[in-house]
């Protein structure tokens, strides 16, 4: 994720780089006095940010919200799933500080879900993990950020009162810092690990954070290997369901109207959390949940319903790659659980990965921002400019 977030930033300083050597090439002659020939008179500081240039800005933004994590089509950055795009709405308050500098207070609303079932190729060697993994999620995200705008364009062309920004294009890039509030939750499976009709309600979305799905909140465990060795794990605490992200992005924004600006803006939220989806580690050994039948059966759905009898049939008809072998074990509880090889049977085995805990989640937002400028107290837009 690291070294993701550097190639994204890296890339986004060489854009704003060329962009505003393009922007100040384009502009030209026609905005700027050439120092060797200063204006005279009273208006000789044509061109000094005062404070009465600065102005507040309000707006609302409509995006498309998309996510990437452990339930996509692809272990790549890029991977997400068209289909399970959301929308998500915000309002924001903004500042412009200097000609090119802004920063924004804002509040957005949006919700991200993705399923195993519909995003992995059960035919494909490394998609059918995720197939019979059969995992879920829903979740809603409630964000507060401040960011930060540069504008990708000469700041002697932005250097004026707000009714008379530029009516072309104006690029920018934004970054800043976001926290947010999220409780991923899943439809409740439709039996007990082992069969057996559930004490609960099926298909009842539920709250994943507070059950600990992969142990979390269980202490530890001593788990004995084959060849006779012992292993403790310590399963950690529960993670919190207010994190932090980080925004980056770009766009481009136009002026519709003397006091009103519309932009088009794509930005990533790196997230210092591997849990929007609810998962992240190993599978662990379903005895830690003791009673909790419910925990258990969110752990592990590779078998639930009738799914051994599909995924049978499809290993037949040569849709699977292979069909992973049936696993039987004694759990720390002294229970007998029946799995498939690699999906509990000891944690410390590569195939027993639930997730990939070595990269955070992300989710993106792309959409229009709408902005209607508040005047200076005091400033008038001059009749000409209306």
């Amino acid at each position: 994720m690291k070294k993701i977030l550097f190639t994204f930033l890296f890339t986004l300083l060489g854009v704003a780089f060329l962009a505003t050597e393009k922007a100040q090439a384009q502009v030209g002659n026609k905005y700027y006095y050439k120092k060797t020939t200063p204006r005279k008179g009273p208006h000789n500081h044509q061109w000094v940010w005062t404070k009465r240039r600065q102005y507040v800005s309000v707006g609302l933004n409509v995006n498309a919200m998309n996510y990437f994590g452990d339930i996509v089509p692809k272990p790549s950055f890029w991977s997400t799933d068209l289909r399970f795009t959301r929308p998500n709405i915000g309002i924001f308050v903004e500042k412009k500080f200097r000609p090119q500098f802004s920063a924004r207070l804002g509040l957005n609303w949006g919700r991200l879900l993705s399923y195993d079932e519909d995003t992995a190729d059960p035919a494909d060697s490394h998609d059918f993990y995720r197939y019979i993994r059969n995992a879920h999620f829903r979740n809603d995200i409630f964000e507060l950020n401040t960011t930060f705008r540069w504008d990708l364009m000469s700041s002697e062309r932005l250097n004026k009162e707000f009714y008379q920004r530029p009516k072309q294009f104006v690029p920018y890039v934004m970054g800043g810092l976001a926290v947010f509030y999220h409780a991923p939750k899943a439809q409740a499976p439709t039996t007990k690990i082992g069969g057996g009709d559930p004490d609960w309600g099926a298909d009842a979305w539920t709250d994943l954070q507070s059950l600990g799905t992969e142990g979390q909140g269980r202490g530890s465990y001593t788990k004995y290997l084959s060849n006779g060795d012992s292993v403790v794990r310590d399963l950690g605490e529960k993670y919190s369901k207010v994190q932090i992200a980080i925004p980056l992005g770009f766009g481009i924004r136009k002026k519709l109207s003397n006091r009103i600006d519309i932009a088009f803006e794509f930005s990533y939220r790196f997230l210092l959390t591997d849990y929007l989806d609810d998962i992240s580690g190993n599978y662990v050994d379903l005895g830690v949940f003791e009673d909790d039948e419910l925990a258990k059966a969110f752990h592990d759905r590779s078998l639930e319903g009738d799914r051994a009898e599909t995924l049978a049939e499809m290993a037949s008809n040569g849709e699977l790659y292979r069909l992973l072998n049936s696993y039987t074990y004694t759990g720390v509880d002294g229970k007998v659980y029946n799995t498939f090889d690699g999906f509990g049977s000891d944690p410390y085995i590569d195939p027993s990965i639930r997730g990939n805990q070595n990269d955070n989640d992300v989710y993106m937002l792309t959409g229009f921002h709408l902005t209607y400028i508040i005047p200076p107290h005091g400033v008038r837009c001059p009749v000409r400019f209306k």
